[in-house]
């Protein structure tokens, strides 16, 4: 057996569509594509121009038609391939692929920014082309459709073309990109009458020895083991090919042989619910979103590339009406306690010491604290108080002194005698046990 090693190299030419326009197979739904992106960029909207697709429907061939069919009007032009860089990095790509100085001490972006409105003034179209834009990560993303937003004379200085998988649609979905306004173009993969018409086109420019013929059973299974794919179409056919040659047959390939092949490539056929799900649309645009751009670049910059500090994120304001209930309902109780043991119907003291406390704090901590400060040093008393531990902005009501008045035709008390009284009662309608000492002192002085 002899190696023929030109048929092989021949085969792989012709089913390697990666040359550009001049090798392009077109369908409807690519030249509708075509033709909107030409429009999109002929327009004067800062509209994203966005191209989804599944991994080898032809994406990259799509742009590359586009790059090379391109109006006299944009001679400045640069394509990103490489996109897993941080932001600055991607800055740096960005302005270097555009003829940035490597001894250009501005920064990446001031000096891109400032050579678009020089462009601009000029009337030079600059249009960006991103490939595999799924791979962005969100910060990076973010800053190139900020450099998509900068307008000069109401015309965007740079346009924009996104490409990549599915994958990229849900970046695109986050919330602080909601204002950029998006064009966005789903490229289908081959009908089954176009994926048979682009294998004879293809095999139309094969030059070499003869080859088998492909069967019709062989071109639908082709068609269902790529689901139209161009790219999987040119490695599947390649390996069929490449596998006949080998074995030096003519025999037309028929279906036994693509299932073989795509079995060992991965390509699994679709189900029929599966492919009803996925059936390329009609028209191939999914969805256009217009959005009013922001009045100014301060506030653009400041949505997509974050404030120059952190904003600090607002305290709540205190809850104060529970504070305040409470110290109402502690100085109600002891006004009432005061003026029933002043009666002369009073209860006696022995009673109102033990009996239970007629309101049960809850709204607040309580802690300990020594609240007697009587300046008299007759009959020293001290007791054990609750006082309600709050913030720091509420101690004043917290800490506020509960005055008792005294019934009406009460006699006036001598200074530290009143005072020690005060105390005793509102220890009294707190609920508090009273010493012996403080009981005399109640019975004695508080008359």
């Amino acid at each position: 057996m002899t190696l023929n090693v030109d048929s092989l190299n021949e085969v792989a030419r012709v089913f390697d569509t990666r040359s550009g326009a001049s090798n392009r197979f077109s369908t409807p739904a690519a030249e509708q594509i075509h033709r909107t992106l030409l429009a999109g960029l002929a327009s004067a909207s800062d509209e994203v121009l966005v191209l989804v697709g599944a991994p080898g429907v032809g994406k990259t061939l799509q742009v590359q038609t586009l790059w090379d069919t391109l109006p006299p009007r944009w001679s400045r032009k640069a394509r990103l391939s490489f996109t897993l860089m941080s932001r600055a990095e991607i800055l740096h790509s960005v302005a270097h692929a555009f003829g940035m100085p490597k001894d250009e001490k501005r920064a990446p972006r001031e000096w891109f920014v400032e050579q678009l409105r020089s462009w601009a003034k000029d009337d030079q179209g600059t249009l960006l082309l991103v490939d595999e834009a799924q791979g962005l990560p969100p910060d990076a993303l973010r800053g190139l459709m900020a450099l998509g937003q900068l307008k000069q004379g109401g015309l965007p200085l740079l346009r924009i073309v996104l490409m990549g998988q599915p994958a990229l649609l849900d970046l695109l979905d986050a919330p602080e990109l909601i204002i950029i306004p998006l064009s966005i173009l789903s490229l289908p993969g081959f009908r089954p009458t176009e994926t048979a018409a682009y294998i004879q086109d293809r095999l139309s420019r094969y030059a070499g020895p003869r080859l088998p013929p492909l069967s019709a059973a062989a071109l639908s299974e082709i068609h269902a083991r790529t689901q139209g794919r161009p790219g999987r179409i040119n490695n599947l056919c390649v390996r069929l090919l490449h596998t006949a040659i080998l074995h030096e047959r003519l025999e037309p390939i028929g279906a036994a042989s693509v299932v073989a092949e795509a079995e060992a490539l991965a390509f699994h056929p679709q189900t029929e619910l599966l492919a009803a799900l996925i059936k390329p649309p009609a028209v191939p645009v999914l969805r256009q979103v217009v959005t009013p751009s922001l009045p100014d670049e301060a506030a653009l910059a400041e949505l997509l590339e974050g404030p120059a500090s952190p904003r600090p994120t607002p305290r709540a304001a205190p809850r104060l009406l529970p504070i305040v209930m409470a110290a109402a309902v502690l100085l109600g109780v002891g006004l009432m306690a005061g003026s029933w043991l002043q009666s002369p119907g009073a209860a006696p003291l022995s009673r109102v010491a033990s009996a239970a406390p007629l309101v049960q704090p809850t709204v607040a901590t309580l802690a300990p604290a020594e609240v007697n400060r009587s300046p008299s040093n007759e009959n020293p008393i001290k007791s054990e108080a609750t006082t309600v531990a709050v913030q720091e902005p509420l101690r004043q009501v917290s800490e506020a002194p509960i005055l008792i008045a005294p019934a009406a035709g009460t006699p006036a008390l001598e200074h530290g005698t009143s005072e020690a009284c005060k105390k005793l009662l509102v220890q009294v309608s707190l609920g508090e046990p009273l010493s012996e000492a403080q009981k005399q002192t109640l019975e004695s002085a508080c008359k």
